[in-house]
């Protein structure tokens, strides 16, 4: 016969509890991701810019001087690309699957666009264009979660330092015409963000941002006191990949 009551009494005494479920339940389910809490990354990506831009040469009494009969005003549009990489940090807070919160990143960028305004082959290299140097957003985002998925939405502010040139415009000896100015636009876009362990995500998203910048070129191999006013209106689109790594639990 068996004795039951050794078993009993070894669980008095600190013995294994006993297991009052059955076997078809199964081990426990883990606990889903939270998304709440500050953050900190890196990104790398890829961005393509729309350019249009109405250029306007001021001699040192605000007069255009005339080229023949036309005065030097110009109206150009140019595409460009190139890579860019840099740092994101920020904040969610989630209620239920709703998830709210702000990011503001930075990113070093070699996107150049350029073109050539005479294509009069015996004038060589008569080109122009701008190089962004560096783009700065600071965006809310908002978003659903499925568990360790987090689909968003996101926009806000955004900043970037555009280089601008020209090359052999006045005598075509080899003068170039440069200036620098930082402008301030605005961002929007979304992506796709995925938990891979509590403390770490990575994710995929797009920006679209658009700037209406205004520059000033001159150049020392110039007339004294001509310079080159720029007006650049700028549709920017970028893609970026990043990883974060989540404070707390």
């Amino acid at each position: 016969m068996c004795n039951f009551s050794g078993a009993a009494h070894a669980a008095d005494f600190g013995g294994p509890p006993a297991y009052d479920g059955s076997l078809k339940d199964g081990p426990a389910l883990m606990s889903q991701p939270s998304w709440t809490g500050f953050y900190v990354g890196g990104h790398v990506g890829y961005g393509w810019a729309d350019n249009d831009t109405t250029t306007i040469v001021r001699n040192a009494q605000g007069n255009i001087p005339l080229n023949g009969n036309n005065p030097l005003v110009g109206v150009y549009s140019y595409d460009g690309d190139g890579w860019l990489g840099g740092l994101q940090l920020g904040y969610n807070y989630q209620s239920g699957r709703l998830v709210v919160g702000i990011e503001g990143d930075y990113s070093w960028s070699d996107i150049s666009s350029s073109f050539v305004y005479d294509p009069d082959p015996a004038k060589e290299n008569k080109t122009a264009g701008n190089d962004i140097n560096w783009i700065a957003t600071i965006r809310g985002r908002a978003g659903y979660a499925f568990d360790s998925v987090l689909v968003y939405g996101t926009a806000g502010v955004a900043f970037a330092e555009f280089d601008g040139y020209v090359n052999n415009f006045w005598r075509g000896n080899g003068d170039r015409g440069s200036g620098s100015s930082t402008e301030t636009g605005w961002v929007a876009g979304g992506g796709l963000e995925f938990a891979l362990a509590p403390n770490i995500t990575v994710k995929g998203e797009y920006l679209y941002m658009h700037f209406d910048s205004s520059g000033q070129m001159t150049s020392h191999d110039w007339p004294d006191g001509t310079v080159m006013h720029a007006d650049n209106d700028v549709d920017l689109h970028t893609v970026r990949l990043g990883v974060n790594y989540k404070f707390g639990n």
